[in-house]
């Protein structure tokens, strides 16, 4: 791995939005808005959270204006954006580099009780025996006492004059790093797992590795100037014309005060006071133990009240050439909205990471298909209009239309909303193909599928695109409608798969289905849909009897697959819902599954002439 590579990688905490995974987009609009060569060119990122947008910038020549609101992403930006690689080479003299200084720090004693705060109040006493119920468990008590030691002897080294406030930013943004990363928690801070590693153990590794300080990648670049201010405020103090702007606002309700509050916490050095145990006088009191300060940096984009306008304000107050905005269809602000604010201030574009071809692919029921990628653009030299923003929506839903076509068809969902069929036999015996069509304007839309999966659309993405917008988005609505499948929905297609292969007498394959079906059953949460996973129990019992003559000759009772399907409904069985039709279903439940083992013993006992043993599920 080359330095650039290893600038933009390492030393990332985990972080919602951060857009690591989507920098070779960025990097695409950033070129396509005249930033190939940046060199002398100023770069404004308004909300720079992880860095990882302001690192790439800085890796492309631009000199860098990043800013946050929250003081540890202040800290760590400080380090990464406003220091090189000639202060690194140049540093800590008083210990004769940074890895000297490094090596002391990872190999501090543990800290006097006294001088203990993490380890006292963020994790358990003991990591081998900890009290699941009343200790905070944000990481183990290794390493809150590596954090404790450390972050002491950097303020010591602070207060003596060891080390200046360039150098302290830069340790501390190290410490941030490992604190994140070997945190017991799935990324955030407002709540850690109950042991470490969580249910599943499946980042044990990782949260149980002792906390080490490595020597950081800093790479040189223009001159770089970070902020530590709301991102409006800084829009209306800033005098600076730019070349670029990025936008990355937090689109939803999260606010980054509370879900890092401890990274804040171990930054600022001011040990909040907290309770140690969670559980007092038989309540659970402030389980993680939030700081109460974290209200100051409030996003005003979290609420929708306020998120519009104030996006609305920084827009018009931004000097800039381009402004390049990434977003969520799933943001607060709505699109539309988004798409007219920034039309407003001059020719609006779309930038996707990759544009999904109009084609199907034999994709499995349970096959999640990703999301499209994209930023937004503005060039505020050139003026922009309505016809920028229908260019977008169009744009967007031929994508969306693509990507469902990835997706399993309900065929009695698209006939109910006017798809028509027309039937042809292709090569294979096993592969009866199904023109799907419906007509939007002048245009019939076509696309074939086989077995409930779409193969291939019968028309090309430009004869979609000579729709009208509002043809396109019923398209995209209608393809919602028929591929966005519920789980009843994929259990009852499939087990319409496994009737139709047996009145086929094609039993191989209708055997092969079933397990298909107890893994359908295993995502019904018991929590969130009992209900429905006993209804759909009942479904497949229903199949097994009206196709008896599979199982009979397949062996069920003894068959893999059938054993998976008996623990499963056992699962379900032995869950109390407290729900009157529950019970009544399992009733159901037990007479089916008796009355199709008994059908499948006498059948047996009929063809050797031998008397059958009893077989029961047990029924709570």
């Amino acid at each position: 791995m080359n330095k650039v590579s290893k600038y933009l990688e390492e030393n990332l905490i985990a972080y919602i939005g951060n857009k690591r995974r989507l920098l070779p987009l960025i990097r695409k609009s950033i070129e396509l808005c005249g930033g190939s060569k940046g060199k002398g060119r100023k770069f404004l990122d308004l909300f720079a959270g992880s860095g990882s947008v302001s690192r790439l910038a800085k890796s492309m020549g631009f000199a860098i204006y990043a800013n946050d609101w929250e003081y540890y992403s202040y800290i760590i930006n400080k380090s990464f954006i406003e220091l090189d690689e000639d202060f690194l080479n140049n540093s800590f003299k008083n210990f004769g580099g940074i890895e000297e200084a490094l090596k002391i720090l990872n190999n501090l004693p543990n800290p006097e009780p006294s001088e203990q705060y993490i380890s006292k109040y963020y994790c358990p006493s003991s990591d081998e025996a900890p009290d699941l119920n009343n200790e905070r468990m944000f990481w183990t008590n290794y390493n809150g006492k590596k954090i404790d030691s450390i972050r002491n002897k950097i303020e010591n080294w602070k207060n003596d004059g060891m080390i200046d406030e360039k150098e302290n930013f830069l340790l501390i943004s190290l410490l941030l790093y490992e604190s994140s990363t070997r945190s017991n928690t799935s990324g955030v801070f407002k709540g850690f797992h109950k042991g470490f590693g969580g249910s599943n153990g499946d980042a044990l590794s990782r949260i149980l590795k002792k906390i080490k300080l490595s020597k950081p990648t800093l790479i040189n670049g223009g001159e770089s100037f970070v902020f530590n201010q709301s991102a409006v405020e800084l829009s209306e103090n800033i005098n600076e014309h730019f070349d670029i702007v990025y936008l990355d606002p937090p689109y939803n309700q999260h606010q980054y005060g509370s879900n890092y509050h401890l990274l804040n916490t171990i930054a600022l050095n001011d040990k909040p006071e907290v309770n140690k145990n969670v559980i007092i006088n038989g309540k659970k009191i402030n389980k993680s133990a939030i700081r109460r300060d974290w209200v100051k940096t409030r996003s005003s984009f979290c609420y929708k009240k306020t998120a519009k306008e104030d996006f609305d304000k920084i827009i018009k107050n931004l000097d800039s050439n381009y402004i390049i905005v990434s977003y969520s269809t799933d943001g607060i602000i709505p699109f539309e909205d988004m798409l007219e604010i920034l039309s407003s201030k001059g020719k609006l574009d779309i930038v996707m990471s990759e544009y999904v071809k109009f084609r199907g692919g034999k994709q499995s029921l349970t096959t999640e298909v990703r999301n499209i990628e994209f930023v937004l653009t503005v060039d505020t030299t050139k003026k922009g209009g309505r016809s920028d923003i229908e260019k977008i929506q169009k744009e967007l839903y031929i994508n969306k239309i693509a990507l469902a076509s990835k997706k399993t068809v309900n065929p009695f969902r698209a006939e109910a909303i006017g798809f028509n069929f027309t039937k042809k036999v292709v090569s294979s015996d096993l592969n009866i193909e199904n023109i799907i069509s419906k007509k939007f304007d002048d245009l019939d839309v076509k696309f074939a599928v086989s077995e409930n999966k779409i193969l291939n659309f019968q028309n090309t993405a430009e004869e979609i695109k000579k729709l009208s917008l509002a043809s396109i988005e019923e398209l995209h609505n209608d393809m919602s409608y028929i591929t966005n499948l519920t789980k009843e929905d994929e259990l009852y297609l499939l087990i319409s798969d496994i009737v139709k292969y047996y009145m086929q007498n094609k039993f191989g394959i209708a055997s092969k289905l079933f397990g298909e079906t107890v893994y359908l059953l295993s995502k019904f949460n018991n929590k969130k849909n009992y209900i429905q996973g006993l209804k759909a129990i009942i479904t497949i019992l229903n199949m097994l009897h009206q196709t008896v003559e599979i199982w009979r000759e397949y062996n069920i009772l003894e068959n893999a697959n059938f054993k998976k399907f008996e623990k499963e409904t056992l699962k379900k069985l032995e869950f109390d819902s407290g729900e009157k039709e529950a019970n009544e279903l399992k009733s159901q439940i037990g007479i089916l599954y008796d009355a199709f083992v008994e059908t499948i013993e006498k059948m047996n006992s009929a063809e050797k002439k031998v008397k059958p043993q009893k077989k029961t599920l047990a029924v709570s």
